[in-house]
């Protein structure tokens, strides 16, 4: 049995999809299990975990030969969040596996991982990877870069899209590495399938290197609309992120990033380890957004 960690999250749902299209049987699991209907509705077992307390861990785990590990807290609202759960729960769900004798445990880290990254949820994944190297369990680890659903779409392309103004956090010019979702569960599933991949820590990403003007101007031309964009100069992103972290501390990260990410060399990389070691070509950020567009077209009419 294959148990899905995190099944209702934004990579979670598209590893979920990629299962049941593969005819891949799996239990699902996640904090909510009422945002889990449509699984329940394809006949997919599902059950209630939460990896901070460990509630429900020993059942989920119960006949499980393999585990893919989706959940993240970066856009949680407590302050403790990341600890909790990229660090505590992770730790809590590596231990059941080992308990449980699961033979693979596949590992969504982050591009850059380090214990010295001046982000926060990048240690955490770090010293994640390191807990899951040590543990004994045969480990796939998978680095993606950026995931271009969130950071160049939904913070960026769908103002452009809405002919809205873009607030882009920062100067915009710092380039960095995109991937789909999509394409990050594709190399989930073969992680989880592929004996050859056991032991590795690979890194995956886009086609293309791109900064957050680049992607506003590309929404921008492929839409039509006037590109409208503003920026949060970064003493102003360090006010906005000290006085919002308080009552919401994801969006506090999420502010704070691109402060800790600007110029970084790691944000980089190409499509070559993808395709070679998965044999996907990862969508390009403007074939993405067609669709999008379309999506739109369609929804409007």
């Amino acid at each position: 049995m294959i148990l899905l960690v995190g099944a209702t999250g934004r990579l979670g749902m598209a590893v979920a999809n990629r299962l049941l299209q593969d005819g891949i049987p799996f239990r699902a699991a996640c904090r909510n299990p009422a945002k889990a209907q449509w699984l329940v509705e394809r006949e997919v077992e599902v059950v209630p975990l939460d990896v901070q307390s460990g509630a429900g861990l020993a059942e989920a785990m119960t006949g499980v030969g393999s585990v893919i590990s989706c959940i993240h807290g970066l856009l949680g609202r407590s302050r403790h969040s990341i600890n909790r759960i990229d660090i505590r729960g992770q730790a809590a769900l590596i231990d059941a596996a080992v308990g449980a004798e699961v033979e693979r445990f596949v590992y969504v880290s982050a591009l850059g991982a380090a214990p010295d990254h001046p982000s926060e949820f990048w240690k955490a994944k770090a010293r994640t990877e390191q807990h899951l190297k040590a543990s004994g369990l045969g480990y796939v680890i998978l680095r993606p870069s950026a995931f271009m659903d969130l950071y160049a779409h939904e913070l960026i392309g769908a103002a452009v899209m809405g002919g809205k103004t873009v607030f882009l956090l920062g100067n915009g010019t710092t380039p960095r590495n995109m991937i789909a979702v999509a394409d990050v569960a594709d190399a989930a599933i073969k992680a989880l399938l592929r004996d050859d991949l056991v032991g590795q820590t690979i890194e995956i990403g886009g086609w293309e290197n791109l900064t957050e003007r680049e992607i506003a101007a590309l929404y921008a031309n492929l839409s039509g609309k006037p590109l409208k964009v503003r920026t949060v100069p970064p003493p102003a992103l360090r006010i906005l992120a000290a006085a919002i972290a308080p009552f919401h501390s994801g969006i506090g990260h999420l502010l704070r990033l691109p402060l800790q990410l600007a110029n970084r060399k790691d944000l980089l990389l190409d499509a070559t380890s993808a395709v070679e070691c998965f044999g996907i070509s990862p969508s390009r950020l403007r074939n993405y957004a067609e669709g999008k567009l379309k999506d739109q077209h369609i929804t409007a009419r």
